[in-house]
């Protein structure tokens, strides 16, 4: 319940991690929204009111049962079928307040001008600090906890353009690093999966002559060892990458009789 406003998700993938769902105004419009939804709920009997703190709850169990991993949780991903309620929730206090606003004689002209003033800069601050969290904050975030497929992708493609072939491009996965899958979809084939579950499976390669190439995680000495091993004749380049520390290695395999 706490993930909306006060500690969020921690995969980095996923958002800033522990930082709030919501933005600083959303987040404190969804206190007073949650209890002015619970009031209606036992004040009206609205049977709206009690579908919509059902439908929250429900959506929030895909979360709450994720016991296989409890350090995931509140998971921002799995709770996703909460967000339309949280924003309806979160929205409440200023549909009422908008409400009071439009009644007929609730007050001087001037009392109510600065009331809609107010509810303005709300919805200005919201939308300007939710632009800086989403546009600045997590792109920055996630260039700086992701590795760069994209250069990865490059490679491959450059790799395919100068005669090689993509079922000779191999991926080898490493804890924490880059999935092969976007590797595949930056390289241009959707279908390519490549991955190198198992060093065992590097010696059978060997039997095609066809030039290859494979893609390793700089600290790997165990996969580099096993390529240097198999393929005396190959060879070894770090690519620099952009992104500070997500250089990736490059092991190339010249073809039988290059």
């Amino acid at each position: 319940l706490l993930m909306f406003n006060y500690r969020g998700d921690v995969v980095p993938a996923n958002t800033i991690p522990e930082a709030p769902e919501l933005g600083l105004v959303s987040g404190a419009l969804f206190v007073p929204g949650v209890v002015y939804l619970i009031w209606r709920v036992f004040r009206h009997r609205e049977t709206s009111g009690l579908t919509t703190t059902i439908a929250f709850f429900v959506m929030l169990l895909p979360s709450i049962l994720s016991l296989a991993f409890p350090e995931e949780n509140p998971s921002v991903v799995r709770a996703g079928g909460a967000v339309p309620i949280v924003m309806i929730i979160a929205a409440l206090p200023l549909a009422a307040m908008w409400q009071r606003l439009s009644t007929p004689g609730d007050g001087r002209p001037f009392v109510r001008g600065v009331r809609s003033g107010l509810l303005a800069v709300l919805l200005v601050v919201a939308v300007v600090q939710n632009f800086h969290w989403y546009f600045v904050a997590y792109d920055a975030h996630i260039l700086r906890s992701s590795w760069n497929a994209t250069e990865m992708g490059e490679v491959v493609q450059e790799f395919v353009e100068t005669g090689g072939e993509m079922e000779d491009v191999y991926h080898i996965p490493y804890p924490h690093w880059v999935d092969t899958r976007n590797i595949a979809i930056n390289a241009g084939d959707i279908t390519w999966r490549q991955a190198v579950m198992e060093m065992e499976e590097v010696p059978a390669h060997a039997q095609d002559p066809s030039p290859k190439l494979y893609l390793l995680h700089p600290a790997d000495a165990e996969a580099l060892q096993t390529l240097r091993a198999t393929y005396p004749d190959g060879s070894v380049e770090r690519y620099q990458s952009d992104r500070p520390g997500k250089d990736f290695l490059l092991f190339r395999v010249p073809g039988q009789g290059e």
